[in-house]
């Protein structure tokens, strides 16, 4: 299975990844990262600008996090292969 990777850096360094079914496009991978981190124009109001907003923090540290989407989709391993690693 292939997929768009999303990755969210904090401020303080924590990196998480997060995976978007290729078949979805790039767009929406893009789409994704920027609900993530507060940064799309979807939003009317900046949620980061709410102290009590969880969207654009960290889950970990809650320092605010910065989301790009991988340019290429990656190959993922599945099923037996994906245990083994």
């Amino acid at each position: 299975m292939k997929a768009y990777v999303i990755t969210a850096t904090c401020d303080n360094g924590y990196v998480q990844k997060l995976y978007v079914d290729a078949r979805l496009g790039r767009l929406w991978a893009e789409t994704q990262a920027g609900l993530l981190d507060g940064s799309s124009p979807m939003y009317l109001i900046d949620p980061r600008q709410n102290a009590e907003s969880i969207i654009g923090k960290c889950g970990i540290c809650q320092a605010q996090i910065h989301c790009v989407a991988s340019d290429d989709p990656v190959e993922l391993a599945t099923g037996a292969a994906a245990n083994d690693a």
